[in-house]
């Protein structure tokens, strides 16, 4: 119903701004009067009004819950740590398809190309990062050195 006005005061709105529309606009008037009239009567019906009410709400929450997923997923990629990652992913497929290879993050920060502004971000989040471009690194703690 909400559709059905909203949509009724645009037109009207609009023939307010520029009476000259008022005659070509008339039958179509008379159509979304009638459907507001129609949309009205079954509000006022119980039984109709409580499925309304239960469909508004679920579609409501669900249109609420994937707009704000939506916007947390916007929110997340305008971040500038992920710009910087998108960068990063960008040359790190770029290496591994030119054969560079890294066992630890020191050798990967080495290799040419590198940007040095990079290993300003957490050691686990280069490994991460190069984990997810590509790169096989060794697990594990370094071994000693005698």
């Amino acid at each position: 119903m909400a559709k059905l006005i909203a949509d009724l005061c645009c037109r009207l709105s609009e023939i307010a701004e520029r009476p000259q529309y008022l005659p070509g606009a008339l039958p179509r008037l008379e159509l979304d009067f009638h459907k507001v009239l129609i949309a009205a009567h079954d509000v006022f019906d119980p039984h109709h009004l409580a499925t309304l009410v239960a469909s508004a709400l679920i579609e409501g929450e669900a249109g609420v819950r994937e707009e704000r997923s939506q916007q947390s997923r916007e929110a997340v990629k305008a971040r500038r740590d992920q710009e910087t990652k998108a960068v990063f992913l960008d040359w790190a497929k770029g290496a591994i398809a030119e054969g560079k290879k890294a066992d630890t993050v020191n050798e990967l920060q080495g290799l040419e190309g590198f940007n040095p502004l990079w290993s300003k971000m957490a050691e686990k989040t280069l490994k991460k990062w190069a984990v997810e471009a590509g790169f096989k690194l060794k697990s594990g703690r370094p071994k000693k050195k005698k």
